[in-house]
């Protein structure tokens, strides 16, 4: 019997066995390839940048510049930023309107942007401090109240102090001990006493409650954790 054709097989043979080989580490190649390919990062969304210190429509921080068309805020974590205003831009101060005159150098306040990553102001809030909690003395013109943590703190009213209760104007007489009260004014020189423009008098609204009863007043120096 010839050789030449067994010779031949056996060729044959070794050739198919490494198209074979080379074929599986190529889709192996290929398998991986794909794999690493799919676990790369994806990146972030165009705009997703925030400003300082807030939500990516909006930003929070201290007025540290301000023009007629312009307000720049620095940022808890110290980073400064610019924002446009406009004649559109509507402003308010704790709860009541205000103008673009009220937003002085030093305030802190809270920016609603137009869209996720604008720079452009739809509304301008300029935090008040303010306090809050059940009332355990009234002496005179200071009110003694005690806060959801139990600190006492001072509040200090005027003749020019505005009171409110159930929606309806007040005065100080209706303040009395055990009621529930939201002070909102300005920081007394001692930095312990608030002078108060405002009292709103009674139980806050529903939703405001703080675990175990206490009322969740909020603002700079308050004691809302969610925010004002």
């Amino acid at each position: 019997m010839s050789r030449q054709p067994l010779r031949a097989s056996v060729q044959k043979a070794a050739a198919t066995a490494a198209i074979a080989v080379g074929l599986v580490a190529g889709g192996v190649g290929i398998a991986s390839a794909a794999t690493s390919g799919s676990t790369s990062p994806t990146p972030p969304p165009a705009g997703a940048h925030a400003g300082p210190g807030m939500d990516r429509d909006g930003a929070r921080g201290t007025v540290t510049a301000v023009t007629p068309t312009s307000i720049t805020i620095t940022g808890f974590g110290g980073t400064a930023t610019t924002y446009t205003i406009s004649s559109s831009t509507t402003f308010t101060k704790g709860s009541s309107p205000a103008t673009a005159s009220d937003v002085t150098v030093g305030a802190r306040v809270d920016l609603q942007l137009t869209a996720v990553g604008s720079t452009t102001v739809a509304s301008v809030r300029i935090d008040v401090p303010r306090i809050g909690g059940t009332v355990t003395a009234v002496n005179g013109n200071t009110i003694t109240i005690i806060d959801e943590e139990g600190f006492w703190r001072t509040v200090s009213v005027s003749s020019s102090t505005t009171y409110a209760k159930g929606g309806s104007a007040a005065s100080l007489a209706d303040v009395t001990v055990g009621q529930m009260i939201r002070a909102e004014g300005s920081i007394a020189a001692n930095h312990t006493t608030l002078d108060a423009t405002s009292v709103n008098i009674g139980k806050p609204a529903a939703g405001q409650m703080a675990p175990g009863g206490a009322p969740r007043f909020g603002g700079p120096g308050g004691m809302d954790r969610r925010g004002a």
